[in-house]
C-alpha cells in the first residue's frame, strides 16, 4: 500500500533514497501500524493531524497522510476542524513539482467546503437581516402607538373642558346637564367629543387619566 501510494505520488528514486525522505517514510508508516486498532475517530483525527503537521517535512510524505484520511473517509471531518491548515497545505503543493492531479482530490474537497462555508455564512446573514428588519418594524410600530398614547390631543373647548372637569369630579350626566343649563343630548355630544379628542374610550378611562392632576383650561 505504502509503496503505491509513493509511486502515485511521483517521489522520484533520488527523493526516496534520500535520507530525510526514507525516515519521513519510515516514521508515517510506523505511525499508521500504531493507529490501526484506534476506533475513536475524534482522537485519531487529533493524532494525525498532529502527526501530519509537527513531525513530517516533505510534502509528498505530508499527501500521503492525506491520502490515508481521505480513504478512511475522515478527510471531510478533519479540513471542518483544520482548514486553515489545509489552505496551507494546497498552496505549497501547487508550489512544488509534485503533479496537480496527484492532489487533486483535496483541491476538490476543499473548493467544495469553501463554497459551502460561504453559502452558510450568506444564509445566516439574509436571516440575519430578515430577523433585524422585522424588529425594527416591530419597534416602529411599537414607537408609534406610544407616541399615540402618550401625547393625547388637547383641544377640547371651554364646554368640553368643563364636562371634563365635572366627569372628573363623578357627576352624572343628568348633574352636569342641570348645572350647566344644557340637555342631556348636548352632554352626551360633549363627552363623545372629549373621548374623541383624547382617544379614550369611557368614563372610566377619562377619570384614571385625569384624576389627581391639576386641571387644565384645554
Amino acid at each position: 500500500m505504502f509503496l503505491n501510494q509513493i509511486d502515485s505520488i511521483s517521489i522520484k528514486k533520488q527523493d526516496f533514497e534520500n535520507n530525510l525522505t526514507y525516515f519521513e517514510i519510515q516514521k508515517l508508516k510506523a505511525y499508521f501500524l500504531e493507529t490501526t486498532y484506534i476506533k475513536d475517530e475524534k482522537k485519531y483525527l487529533n493524532k494525525i493531524h498532529t502527526f501530519t503537521k509537527d513531525s513530517l517535512q516533505i510534502l509528498a510524505v505530508k499527501l500521503i497522510s492525506i491520502y490515508e484520511l481521505n480513504a478512511k473517509k475522515l478527510l471531510d471531518k478533519d479540513i471542518v476542524k483544520n482548514k486553515f491548515f489545509y489552505i496551507k497545505l494546497l498552496q505549497d503543493l501547487k508550489e512544488s513539482d509534485i503533479e496537480p492531479k496527484e492532489y487533486l482530490f483535496l483541491e476538490n474537497k476543499l473548493s467544495k467546503f469553501l463554497i459551502n462555508e460561504v453559502e452558510t455564512k450568506y444564509t445566516y446573514s439574509k436571516w440575519l437581516n430578515i430577523i433585524l428588519g422585522i424588529s425594527l418594524i416591530g419597534l416602529f410600530i411599537f414607537l408609534v402607538k406610544s407616541k399615540r398614547k402618550e401625547t393625547p390631543v388637547l383641544l377640547l373647548s371651554k364646554q368640553e373642558t368643563i364636562v371634563k372637569k365635572m366627569i372628573i369630579e363623578g357627576k352624572s350626566n343628568k348633574e352636569i346637564a342641570k348645572e350647566l343649563f344644557i340637555s342631556l343630548s348636548t352632554v352626551k355630544t360633549h363627552i363623545t367629543n372629549i373621548y374623541k379628542k383624547l382617544n379614550l374610550s369611557n368614563r372610566g378611562d377619562l377619570i384614571c387619566k385625569f384624576k389627581n392632576r391639576p386641571h387644565t383650561s384645554t
